[in-house]
């Protein structure tokens, strides 16, 4: 009794296993990822072309009309770079003319000469004093070379002496 069948019911046999249609589904998802990807690059590829275009058209552009006013735009700024390198610095001239003043000393006119290089300068002070300790401040600087003196008047008006200065720079 060994071969004997006590099954009842014949099972159907299914062509397609839980298994087969999972690996089906999987196979179609990646085709449709697949089709994605091609159809991505293709669209990559097309915009890449039109941005090359594009440039190459700017390019052109720029490179016909365009040069023309930065290459002038640069030149003038080299230019103007330049000038101002030559151009006497009146700022450092004021620092330096201020960190030698004394106390009771005034300055009413600045005056640059390019030709000698010197400043002239009109100084108040209250008494001869002051003057002398002034002139002295000046001549102990090393950013002037000379300085030089000039007569001495006594301003009624704001009850001060003035006296000009002539200061030659180094």
């Amino acid at each position: 009794m060994a071969n004997i069948n006590l099954v009842t019911d014949r099972e159907n046999a299914r062509m397609l296993g839980t298994g087969t249609t999972v690996l089906l589904v999987a196979f179609f998802v990646v085709i449709l990822i697949y089709g994605g990807l091609i159809f991505y690059g293709n669209k990559l590829g097309t915009d890449l072309t039109t941005a090359k275009e594009e440039y190459a058209a700017k390019f052109n552009i720029f490179a016909i009309g365009d040069s023309k006013k930065v290459l002038d735009f640069q030149s003038r700024l080299t230019i103007s770079n330049e000038l101002l390198a030559t151009e006497r610095d009146n700022g450092k001239d004021l620092e330096n003319i201020e960190s030698v003043m004394i106390d009771g000393v005034y300055l009413d006119s600045y005056v640059y000469d390019e030709s000698t290089k010197s400043i002239k300068i009109d100084c108040f002070a209250d008494s001869y004093e002051t003057v002398a300790k002034q002139i002295l401040s000046f001549k102990g600087d090393d950013y002037f070379s000379t300085v030089l003196a000039g007569e001495t008047k006594i301003d009624t008006r704001r009850k001060m002496i003035n006296f000009p200065v002539v200061l030659t720079i180094k």
